[in-house]
């Protein structure tokens, strides 16, 4: 698996104040695409939030995650690698 193309949404108007820093959309192996991932500056740092939906009762369920550390670890670098320079 690779991550073959991240954009990173960043409105500094609308996130001034709040934890969310970005939205990043990438591309896997040039064939699948995951929208509205969460860039979130935390406690013990910036991490993803993967897009996730409301049920009627009112419980969160993933939509689209990583299922093993190894995907989880090359989505996360490749996003914030681009995010980093982004910031600079």
């Amino acid at each position: 698996m690779e991550v073959t193309n991240v954009r990173i949404t960043k409105n500094e108007s609308i996130l001034k104040n709040t934890k969310l820093k970005g939205i990043a959309s990438i591309i896997i192996d040039g064939s699948i695409a995951i929208n509205n991932i969460g860039i979130i500056e935390g406690k013990k740092g910036v991490f993803l939030n993967f897009p996730s939906r409301k049920n009627r009762r009112g419980e969160y369920l993933n939509v689209a995650f990583p299922i093993n550390n190894e995907a989880r670890e090359k989505i996360e670098n490749a996003v914030m690698s681009v995010y980093n320079n982004k910031k600079e």
